[in-house]
């Protein structure tokens, strides 16, 4: 998977883990995840994503980066200047 996503370890590992706490994969014994979803619609709303993702591959990586980032919008307004 880090060949394939041109990722580090630790970034792959990361996103596995979350995907793990959602439901979406399941760690097996011998290290490997299979997909598993928790329920039917969540599987319909992978299955369209993917099917958009190949459509419009464009438009999915725009709403990717133009969600908002709460983390870094907070480091940000560290640094406004308040008017008093």
């Amino acid at each position: 998977m880090v060949r394939e996503l041109r990722s580090s370890p630790a970034v792959v590992g990361d996103v596995l883990s979350l995907l793990d706490e959602i439901g979406l994969v399941a760690r097996e014994a011998d290290g490997s995840c299979r997909y598993r979803p928790p329920s039917p619609e969540m599987e319909t709303l992978v299955t369209d994503l993917a099917r958009l993702q190949a459509e419009r591959p464009l438009a999915i990586a725009q709403e990717i980066h133009g969600a908002p980032n709460e983390k870094l919008r907070a480091f940000s307004d560290a640094f406004k200047l308040k008017k008093d």
